[in-house]
Formats: C-alpha cells, structure tokens, sequence
C-alpha cells in the first residue's frame, strides 16, 4: 500500500495540531480519518519559488520604505523636506546632497550617501525579482490566463498561482 502525502490546511493545523508533542502523532491520525476533513494540494517546487519571490520583493520594499522615511527624517531635522514617494526621493535626495554641501556636516552628507547607496542597491534588487516575476508570467500559461482578467497584473497572477496553483483542487462539497 503506497501511503499519499496531503497537508491539512491551516486552519485546522493552528487550531487542533499545535498541541503538546506527545498527542500531535494521535491528532494527526485522528484527523486523517474524518470524513469531512479538508485537504490542500501539496505546493509544487515552482510554487515555492514563486512564492519566496513575492516575499522577498516584499522584504526589499519595506526596506526601501525604511530607508525613504529615516533619510527623510534626518533631513527634517535640519528643514530640508522630501517627498515620500521612491521615486521623488531617488530624484530629489542626490541634488539636496550637493546643494546642501555647506548647510550639512561631513559627517551627515556620509550617512545620506550611505543610506542612498543602500536605496539604490534595494532598488536594484527589486527590479530583480521584478523581472524574474514577468519571465514567470511568460512561462506560466495559467499566470497568463489569470493576467487575462481587467486589473490583474503581473503581481497579482503569479501570487495567485504560488498561493492557489491550479483552482481545480478546490471543489465545493
């Protein structure tokens, strides 16, 4: 008898499996057996990936939020203000940096260029994972039929294919 692998779904893991170590082995039998207990498709390599993408692109945007709102605090401080967009900030920073020459210490002007460099580089990166998501969608025909729907992009198909993979495993009782 080959034994098939399913995962239970969240739901049911964080409320019932979370138990004490010595009943987890019962727990999971226990739910195994019912008849109406709800399983999801195992996540394929592809899925994984994409899904390690989003968040990671995830990551580097907070960073790069981070970075915007210290830069722009450091410089409040002194009265110079930024607008709180990315783009408007790669703009504005580099020119605020030479104009303010005399009105910054060395050491401030360090810091900014330091924190500039860092935007920069995390920039970079998300324009990374930003292509490695559109070639994806070049692959993927099921990304390409979700893309298909008005108002859904590259973004949102291919995070839908990592989350859900192929809708047809999700029946209605």
């Amino acid at each position: 008898m080959v034994a098939s692998i399913r995962c239970f779904s969240s739901k049911w893991r964080n409320r019932r499996m979370l138990t004490r170590s010595g009943r987890r082995g019962e727990a999971i039998v226990e739910a195994a057996c019912r008849p109406n207990m709800h399983f999801v498709q195992v996540k394929s390599v592809e899925q994984q990936d994409i899904q390690a993408i989003h968040r990671t692109r995830e990551l580097l945007v907070h960073q790069r939020t981070a970075i915007i709102n210290q830069v722009r605090g450091l410089l409040a401080e002194r009265g110079i203000t930024v607008n709180r967009s990315p783009t408007a900030f790669k703009k504005s920073v580099p020119e605020i940096l030479e104009q303010a020459q005399g009105e910054l210490t060395s050491r401030c002007l360090t810091l900014l260029r330091m924190a500039l460099d860092g935007f920069r580089t995390i920039e970079a990166q998300i324009a990374q994972t930003e292509e490695w998501l559109e070639a994806v969608m070049e692959q993927c025909a099921l990304c390409q039929k979700i893309a298909a729907i008005p108002g859904v992009g590259v973004m949102t198909a291919t995070a839908m294919v990592a989350a859900v993979g192929d809708a047809k495993a999700f029946s209605r009782p």
